[in-house]
């Protein structure tokens, strides 16, 4: 069970064939907190909420199609408030598309 999955502005996993495409300047990175594989000092599974990081580097804005099943299947996501020039602010759906703007990054948070 995957704790991170790369993931494509398309809104599926990243293949072998994209981390090799010259023309893809954009990624995000999903981070399952339910499925972090440690235990806290009394044995007990370590849990926290789910956040996708969103990476531009390149020169236009890009939209992403958020994850949905992947992801855990969260009822929305939430932009994280530090990343306000990044994102319009406001809460998106799972399969929605988020625009991320040029050299910019933004945490949603799982809802």
């Amino acid at each position: 069970v995957k704790d991170v999955t790369w993931w494509h502005p398309e809104g599926r996993e990243m293949t072998l064939e994209d981390w090799q495409s010259p023309s893809l300047h954009a990624l995000g990175m999903l981070l399952r907190g339910d499925r972090i594989a440690d235990v806290d000092a009394r044995g007990k599974p370590i849990l926290d909420d789910t956040f996708l990081v969103l990476f531009n580097a390149g020169n236009q804005s890009v939209v992403f199609t958020l994850p949905e099943a992947v992801a855990g299947a969260p009822q929305a996501w939430e932009r994280m408030p530090e990343f306000r020039r990044s994102l319009p602010l406001g809460r998106y759906r799972p399969g929605e598309g988020a625009r991320l703007r040029p050299h910019h990054m933004a945490v949603l948070r799982a809802l």
